[in-house]
Formats: structure tokens, C-alpha cells, sequence
């Protein structure tokens, strides 16, 4: 009579082999999590800082003024500076931290998405944005 089906020997050997290719394959999985979560927060800076960009602009064009220059507390969909504040038409996820205005333009942003990516994302005209290793 033959017996069909595998031994105990042979059951062992595949769940071995199966937990070192999940071994081997968690770290690479969460280093790509990790990297579109990045990527994600650098493109919401980028986004954000375009919205309050062109809602300067729309002011200039409705009121005749842009932003006042200085540097704002950004506060969700909100920025505000000692005397004025601002809603920005922005979809993304909500930002805080700080950007600083001139002439209209965003000269430099420090902004931190939560939801995204914890670490807070560095902006500047020259350099774009750049995650801040914490």
C-alpha cells in the first residue's frame, strides 16, 4: 500500500523556507511604505506652497493686494501672520508649522503633515522640498 501526502520532515522545510522570504521580504516592503509616505509629504509641501501662491495671486486680482510679506503660522487650511490671516483653497491633507511670503511668493516653508509623514518638510525656491530627518 503506498501512503500518499508529506511527512512532518517535509511540512517543516516549506514553513521554514516561507518565514525566511517573509524574513527577507517585511524590511523591503516597509523601506517602500516608508519612501511613497516621503514622497507624498514633499508633493503636499509642494502643493501646499502652489495654493497659497495662486490664492496670493487671486487677492491681487480681486482686492489689488497680495499677502502682506512676514512670515505665517500655518494652522490647516489656514495661515496667519501678527495682523492678517487667510484661508487657502488647498485638497490635500492639512499642513502646520511656518512659511514665510515675499512679493507674493512663498520664499521658504517649514510644514509637517501628520497624517502623511511625521517629519517636517523643508521649502525653499532653490531646493524644493526636502524631508527634515528627525
Amino acid at each position: 500500500m503506498k501512503n500518499k501526502g508529506f511527512t512532518l520532515i517535509e511540512l517543516l522545510a516549506v514553513i521554514v523556507i516561507l518565514a525566511i522570504i517573509a524574513l527577507i521580504a517585511t524590511p523591503m516592503i516597509l523601506g517602500v511604505i516608508d519612501t511613497a509616505k516621503r514622497g507624498s509629504a514633499e508633493s503636499s509641501t509642494l502643493g501646499y506652497v502652489e495654493a497659497v501662491e495662486k490664492s496670493s495671486l487671486i487677492a491681487v486680482i480681486d482686492e489689488g493686494a497680495q499677502y502682506a510679506d512676514g512670515t505665517y503660522t500655518v494652522d490647516g487650511k489656514t495661515i496667519t501672520s501678527s495682523s492678517t490671516s487667510y484661508t487657502i483653497d488647498y485638497k490635500g491633507d492639512t499642513a502646520t508649522g511656518t512659511l514665510t511670503i515675499a512679493n507674493g511668493e512663498v520664499t521658504s516653508a517649514e510644514l509637517t503633515f501628520a497624517k502623511i509623514h511625521a517629519n517636517t518638510v523643508d521649502y525653499t525656491p532653490a531646493n524644493g522640498a526636502v524631508i527634515r530627518e528627525s
